[in-house]
């Protein structure tokens, strides 16, 4: 299975680039919004995701995963070409929620978009996967979490797919609550060509408990900005209180100075 963990920017991508069992980094507008202090609510510009996404590729050779749940805004065209420009491999996430989109988490929740627009967009992925090697394309659903159905979700995806020319994509499912109920239905039962996990909402969940539901790769966000948050108070909170030297718990920087440098 492989593990993509989230990478808010070039020192996370770093670090993570460290991790053996760390394949793939996953690049999300939540992620990115937190990180600029705005709510994730299609307000990146282009021009500030791009950014974000060269700074990550600074950091990593890893291949990415991209959230452009938010891409309806900057159009198909202008995604494609900056993700052919990235020189790896992209799995570019589309979603099928209508513009502009919220975030999993928001208490309006999310409205599903047209079919026939959700379709148009994975039909222009489809083709570019085909024509640039490089590039893949994963469908987000938010389907299971808006209706809570799993048969609805395998019946409406039956039909989004049922199109004339168009390749199976990955599908990204979201939370472990639907890997465990309905992993093997969505596997069987529609034209996909693997099954993506994205771990939030998934309290108390292990690694292993994805990998026994076939998942191709689990998707762990925003570890990294959490985990510095927290380790940041309280490292500062043991600095200030004077239990701690200023230097912390880190090597000299004259000798870690080589392995963090970027090119």
């Amino acid at each position: 299975m492989n593990i993509a963990v989230g990478a808010v920017d070039a020192v996370a991508a770093r670090t993570l680039d460290w991790v053996p069992t760390c394949n793939h980094l996953w690049i999300s507008s939540f992620e990115i919004s937190c990180s600029l202090g705005v709510p994730d609510s299609d307000l990146i510009r282009f021009e500030q995701l791009c950014e974000r996404i060269q700074a990550v590729c600074r950091g990593s050779a890893l291949p990415l995963i991209i959230d452009a749940s938010n891409g309806v805004c900057y159009g198909n065209d202008r995604l494609a070409h900056f993700a052919d420009s990235l020189n790896r491999a992209v799995t570019i996430v589309i979603d099928d929620t209508r513009f502009p989109r919220v975030n999993s988490f928001s208490p309006n929740g999310n409205v599903l978009a047209d079919l026939q627009q959700t379709r148009s967009r994975l039909h222009f992925w489809s083709r570019k996967s085909r024509d640039v090697p490089s590039i893949r394309v994963c469908l987000r659903t938010e389907h299971y979490r808006i209706y809570g159905d799993i048969e609805g979700t395998i019946i409406y995806l039956r039909e989004l797919f049922d199109v004339e020319g168009l390749d199976p994509p990955q599908l990204l499912i979201h939370g472990y609550d639907l890997v465990s109920k309905g992993a093997s239905a969505l596997l069987n039962r529609l034209p996909i060509r693997s099954l993506v996990a994205l771990s939030t909402l998934s309290p108390g969940r292990t690694i292993g408990e994805f990998r026994s539901h076939a998942i191709d790769t689990l998707i762990i966000p925003n570890i990294l900005t959490i985990q510095r948050v927290l380790e940041g108070v309280k490292l500062l909170d043991e600095i200030l209180s004077g239990d701690r030297t200023l230097d912390g718990p880190y090597r000299p920087f004259s000798q870690i100075r080589s392995e963090i440098e970027f090119p």
